[in-house]
Formats: C-alpha cells, structure tokens, sequence
C-alpha cells in the first residue's frame, strides 16, 4: 500500500513539472506569435506604401515631372531599389544616368 501511495505520488509531482513546462513553452508560442503577426502586419504597410510612392513616383515621370521623381525616389526603402530593375532604371534615369 505505502508502495502504491509512493508512485502516485511521485506521478504527480512529475505531471505537475510536466505541466508547467508544458505552459512555459505555451506562453513562448504566443509571445512570437504575436510578434510574427506584428512584423508580419508592419511589412504589410510598407509594401502598401511603397508601392503607392512607386506608382506616383512613374504618374510624375510620365507627366515630365524629374523634381517630384526625385522626391519620391529618395524616400524609397534602400532594399525597394536593390535588385529591382525598374527601380536602378528609374533611378539611373533621374539622377542623369541612362
């Protein structure tokens, strides 16, 4: 009987560690999945406006209009003009280098 009394016991207190390890790792999920969703949300908006600076910045080239190119060119995100070969034309060509 004390034998029995022993593992449920020990059983318990097992389940009990368990558990809270269980929910530690539980809080962590959360804690980065709100992040994930907040990064993710933030990146959302700078595409949105990148894109709408973008689309001004080709409606002013095509008006003829090289100062306001220039503005919205300058205020474009380093990475939007990276690789993009519209971006290093459209740049290239503002700034005289076509």
């Amino acid at each position: 009987m004390a034998l029995a009394t022993l593992g449920t016991v020990w059983c318990s207190y097992e389940s009990a560690g368990w558990t809270r390890q269980s929910n530690r790792l539980m809080n962590e999920f959360n804690t980065l999945e709100r992040r994930a969703g907040l990064l993710t949300l933030q990146g959302m908006q700078q595409a949105t406006i990148q894109t709408g600076m973008f689309m001004q910045a080709l409606a002013a080239h095509q008006a003829g209009n090289d100062k306001l190119v220039n503005f919205y060119v300058e205020r474009f995100l380093p990475a939007a003009l990276g690789d993009a070969s519209l971006g290093n034309e459209a740049t290239a060509e503002v700034h005289g280098q076509s």
